[in-house]
């Protein structure tokens, strides 16, 4: 069995200067040389904060650096003509491509909604703090510079399941789907059955939107709103984009 040897080709604080995909497709050679079997790259999205964000701040995953969104047509990494050709260049060489994608919070809403939302104990998020109150809260996303492209799929209060200002202060959204609370996974850490993966709902800060205001108690700070995608688990998901 031939040793796969996998080789990160980024890291969080790499220039905004938009030229991995060049860099990475530039050294192909090189790294083929050296052994090397898969060439991990960053998340090649859109994120919340245009060239500032390394790419885990998910606004929109169909804009891989082609439309004017966020401040910017690129990417922190490059456009995605870039992208696809530093593929198709390690392709060549032999070498198998990693996606680094991050499918299931978001950040940087195009507008507010009024919504319900209930806050929970950080400790155990079954434990309801305060009662249910209308707030004003940035959760759709509707993309306005890709007009539809590859995907019209509105973002509401519908698609998340909680949201937080800080990553402390959590608050259930109500909808449809958490009428009966947060879904049912498989571990029971922080009081709600859950996966045990590093990023998860229960544990981490998941999303940030913009401002909000609320008479729910505690939460009338305006930066920074956090909110997490319905399944209640944001997964880190390496997709291997084989030859072809």
């Amino acid at each position: 069995m031939k040793n796969l040897t996998i080789f990160q080709f980024f890291h969080w604080y790499y220039t905004p200067e938009g030229k991995l995909w060049l860099h990475a497709g530039e050294k192909a050679p090189h790294l083929k040389k050296l052994g090397v079997t898969h060439v991990w790259l960053p998340p090649a999205y859109k994120s919340s904060g245009g060239l500032d964000d390394p790419g885990y701040a998910v606004y929109d995953l169909y804009d891989l650096g082609e439309f004017d969104q966020k401040g910017s047509v690129r990417t922190r990494y490059g456009t995605k003509h870039e992208y696809l050709a530093c593929i198709n260049t390690l392709h060549e060489h032999g070498l198998q491509v990693m996606a680094d994608i991050v499918l299931n919070h978001k950040f940087g809403a195009d507008e507010k909604e009024k919504i319900l939302i209930q806050k929970v104990s950080a400790s155990n998020r079954n434990e309801m703090l305060t009662e249910p109150a209308e707030t004003e809260v940035w959760t759709k996303f509707t993309f306005p510079g890709r007009k539809g492209e590859y995907s019209n799929y509105i973002w509401d209060y519908h698609s998340f399941s909680g949201l937080s200002e800080n990553g402390e202060d959590i608050y259930l959204v109500l909808n449809e789907y958490t009428k009966n609370g947060w879904e049912k996974m498989t571990d029971d850490e922080k009081g709600i059955t859950t996966t045990s993966w590093e990023m998860i709902l229960n544990f981490v800060t998941l999303m940030s939107a913009k401002n909000l205001k609320t008479g729910v108690p505690g939460m009338s700070k305006p930066p920074g709103q956090i909110v997490s995608g319905w399944m209640a688990l944001s997964i880190y998901i390496m997709v291997s984009l084989m030859n072809g």
